[in-house]
């Protein structure tokens, strides 16, 4: 609601002044790009690309491969399952 009014004074100075104090603050053009969006847009890229590597990846194929008080997601009957092996038996979510 705060940027709505900030709005409409700065639109009604610009239409009945033609100028305002404010136009400066919230003109398209007062960002400029600099040799730092390259670094940023590589960063982020990078942590893009580690985040869906990390959803694909399974670092227990089988059930079998799980150690005690262990779970991970492992595919099962084909479908996507936790198990979780416990000393005595293994826990299916």
């Amino acid at each position: 609601m705060t940027g709505g009014v900030c709005a409409a004074q700065l639109l009604s100075d610009l239409i009945i002044d033609g100028n305002s104090l404010y136009s400066d603050l919230y003109k398209p053009m007062r960002f400029h790009s600099d040799p730092s969006i390259k670094h940023f847009l590589k960063e982020n890229v990078d942590v893009a690309k580690h985040l869906i590597g990390g959803k694909l990846k399974r670092d227990v194929e089988d059930i079998d491969d799980l150690e005690n008080g262990q779970g991970a997601v492992v595919k099962y009957k084909g479908k996507k399952s936790v198990p979780i092996k416990m000393k005595t038996e293994t826990f299916m979510l």
